[in-house]
């Protein structure tokens, strides 16, 4: 890759095409106050930590662990509920492996304390591929599986090896993964599922902070021998893939960066949002005001990744 730069004006990050709305005039970018968050059905949160989707061609409402969708990782498991519109549900029991080996996955085996058992995985269960974005993630849904989930609910410690293909995937869950279990089971467990907001939650700020520019609120600006540049993702390597992610960030009073959220991701599967996340931890900024005093602020950055030879 050749270094590159574009308009001064942009005051855009060489290599990687990394920009940063850093002040009014430069680059405005959408307050919180201004952003939508879609149809009510899809992606609002039932309670904390859970999420309701509607999927309207199957007619079935599903209640999922809150899950960032952006986040690398190799492997995941985790319950979710069906619920179709006749009021029936099931509790199923969905693994993702990230680029497997060849094969089939014929069964998943669990050890959780002094219990094992095995799941067999059908011919006549799903098992998604997709493949058209950096990896290669296979989605597997094991109908039917309340005892299961109880199972894991109650356990304090579990291991699991996916079998089938030319190499078993093992994996030790995590507590993450544990309370994901909980916190479903309970649902299930719940004698009325909770319905699908009726409404779009709105974005706000982050307690104890404003959002910047707004209200007589500055903009906080980069201080540009801070901004250490993107590292362009290992999975994007040789694949021609750019992207824009677009974060929410805390910068403090003092100048340094707190809580990051991705509010626009890249998608494709390609570790763009973790990049621009690891990259603006670093950055540091001349402070957003209020009648001339620091203060802390909520931030739109955006960041774009361009792949050059």
């Amino acid at each position: 890759m050749r270094q590159y730069r574009l308009s001064s004006v942009l005051d855009v990050l060489p290599v990687l095409g990394a920009l940063a709305c850093a002040t009014a005039a430069q680059v405005m970018c959408p307050s919180p106050s201004a952003a939508t968050t879609g149809p009510a059905a899809l992606g609002a949160p039932a309670l904390d930590g859970v999420e309701v989707t509607y999927e309207e061609s199957q007619k079935i409402t599903w209640y999922s662990p809150k899950i960032e969708p952006w986040r690398m990782v190799d492997f995941w498991i985790y319950p979710t509920i069906a619920r179709s519109d006749d009021g029936a549900r099931k509790l199923l029991v969905v693994i993702i492996v990230k680029d497997p080996s060849k094969g089939r996955p014929t069964s998943l085996q669990i050890e959780a304390g002094e219990e094992a058992w095995i799941l067999p995985i059908l011919d006549s269960e799903k098992i998604k591929t997709h493949d058209s974005g950096c990896r290669v993630t296979q989605t597997i849904f094991l109908q039917n599986q309340a005892e299961s989930v109880q199972k894991l609910a109650d356990a304090t410690q579990a291991s699991i090896a996916l079998v089938g293909y030319q190499h078993t995937v093992n994996y030790t869950m995590t507590a993450d993964d544990l309370a994901n279990f909980r916190q479903i089971a309970a649902l299930w467990n719940a004698p009325v599922l909770p319905p699908i907001p009726s409404k779009p939650i709105e974005a706000s700020v982050p307690a104890g902070t404003v959002a910047a520019g707004e209200g007589g609120v500055t903009n906080p600006v980069s201080i540009r021998s801070s901004r250490v540049e993107p590292r362009f993702p290992r999975f994007a390597q040789g694949k021609r893939a750019y992207g824009r992610v677009v974060l929410g960030a805390v910068v403090r009073k003092d100048g340094t960066v707190g809580e990051i959220e991705v509010t626009q991701g890249a998608g494709g599967d390609c570790g763009f949002e973790e990049s621009a996340i690891e990259a603006v931890r670093k950055w540091r900024y001349k402070p957003a005001t209020v009648d001339g005093q620091p203060v802390d602020v909520y931030f739109t950055i955006v960041v774009d990744f361009v792949y050059r030879k």
